[in-house]
């Protein structure tokens, strides 16, 4: 082995665990773990909407909406490869090292770009507080793109256990450091500042599970990457565009802060099937891999067979939520987030 490469020791990818069990404990446990964040962000929302009103609350969440845009754009760009390049690969160690450093320097190529365009942006938002919102969340961006690597390496080489931890680290860590920062006066800077220590947390604990090298050479093909990457990559861009498109429409089309956070406040009640979504998803598409490696295409379609019929299982608590909606804005914000319910609903 290369002596450049330096690596925790992963267990085997064998395991006498039936496939499908192994599927849905890892579902189970990633959900668990990212459900700490419609939790924890519940949690953080209260706090927020109490110390920073309607129109900080906004002015935060517009900040959130663009960062968030550019992060889904890194992920959506490298995520389904990761699974797929790692789940095939006999050694993932040289996949894993390319991988994070295709993360970084993307994460830094964006960083450099929200910081050119953070002035006309909130110009264009008629904000100008904006401008050092955006300077300081950019800095999230290449923190973000290594830790997801991370936790993707994780689910490729069938680690869930893992992955839900380094999730369930992040979203306890972000409640923890914004409360402390705000609560120390920084107000939104100091959301902020929560937000990009969070990602830091998560870094590191994924590291303490798998270690790619971070800028050893990578002796892997980078053609492999776009290969996979190309149109699969694309299709997830252009959706990611229309992630929080709604919040940033509102603004632009002459909204205020306090719409924006009124917005923003009925969004955060909203997250848990993305957050289902997005834990479920990856696993699937691991785990299906894996099994087409071995042409075991009767359990390939047993399991997706299954997933789609998870779906269903969703539609009667959007009902139940549509009909309470004013009880439970006015139960979690406050009276002055009320116009929040019907958006919600």
């Amino acid at each position: 082995m290369n002596s450049g490469f330096h690596f925790s020791h992963l267990p085997p990818r064998t395991t006498s665990a039936p496939i499908g069990r192994r599927l849905l404990d890892g579902t189970l446990r990633v959900f668990l773990a990212e459900a700490l964040f419609p939790l924890t962000g519940l949690i953080t929302a209260v706090f927020l909407t109490r110390r920073l009103g309607p129109e900080g609350y906004g002015l935060l969440t517009l900040a959130a909406a663009l960062i968030v845009w550019a992060e889904n754009g890194v992920a959506g760009l490298f995520s389904r490869a990761t699974y797929k390049l790692v789940a095939e690969a006999e050694d993932w160690r040289p996949v894993g090292a390319m991988l994070v450093r295709w993360h970084l320097a993307v994460g830094c190529g964006i960083t450099l770009l929200l910081w050119v365009c953070a002035a006309p942006l909130a110009k264009l938002f008629r904000e100008p507080a904006l401008t050092s919102y955006l300077w300081l969340f950019a800095l999230d961006l290449p923190l973000f793109g290594l830790a997801h690597a991370h936790r993707n390496i994780l689910v490729g080489v069938g680690e869930f256990r893992q992955r839900a931890l380094v999730g369930a680290s992040r979203w306890l860590a972000r409640l923890v450091l914004i409360v402390l920062f705000v609560e120390l006066g920084f107000s939104v800077h100091g959301a902020i500042c929560g937000s990009i220590g969070a990602s830091l947390v998560e870094l590191l604990i994924g590291r303490v599970y798998i270690r790619p090298p971070l800028f050893s050479p990578a002796p892997f093909p980078v053609r492999q990457l776009w290969k996979y990457s190309g149109l699969v990559g694309l299709s997830a861009l252009s959706l990611a565009c229309y992630n929080r498109l709604d919040l940033v429409a509102l603004k632009v089309l002459g909204g205020t802060a306090a719409q924006a956070g009124l917005y923003g406040a009925a969004q955060n009640l909203t997250v848990l099937p993305s957050i289902f979504a997005l834990s479920f998803s990856p696993l699937l598409l691991a785990t299906l891999t894996r099994v087409l490696r071995t042409a075991d295409h009767h359990s390939a379609r047993e399991i997706s067979r299954d997933a789609m019929r998870l779906v269903v299982a969703l539609l009667p608590f959007a009902g139940m939520t549509a009909g309470a909606a004013p009880e439970i804005v006015d139960t979690i914000f406050g009276p002055a987030f009320s116009p929040a319910a019907p958006l919600l609903a």
